[in-house]
């Protein structure tokens, strides 16, 4: 059987990192606060950021100040600086692949 290798450098939690409660894969770069979600590979969270209650998958980027809550961003999925995403426990707002918000 033959599959991908998908070897990735270890998750790096930086100083500024606030993360409780969470499901973390390798190669991402975490320095906002996360939590009560589930965070793919190669996932970038940057300082002063928000994820909540959200599933983010490979490649996304959240930008400094950004808020997500209820939220699911597919992949390679771009959150912009000071961009506030908000759903609902019983229908969280869906982002499609390979969009800038």
């Amino acid at each position: 059987v033959y599959t991908k290798v998908r070897d990735e450098v270890p998750t790096l939690y930086g100083k500024t990192a606030e993360v409780g409660n969470v499901i973390v894969a390798d190669g991402c770069r975490l320095n906002g606060a996360i939590s009560d979600s589930v965070i793919f590979r190669e996932v970038k969270v940057e300082e002063g950021a928000e994820v909540k209650d959200s599933i983010v998958m490979q490649g996304c980027t959240i930008e400094k100040g950004a808020s997500v809550q209820y939220t699911i961003l597919d992949k390679d999925v771009t959150v912009k600086s000071g961009t506030k995403l908000l759903g609902s426990p019983e229908h969280p707002l869906i982002i499609r692949k390979g969009v800038t918000v």
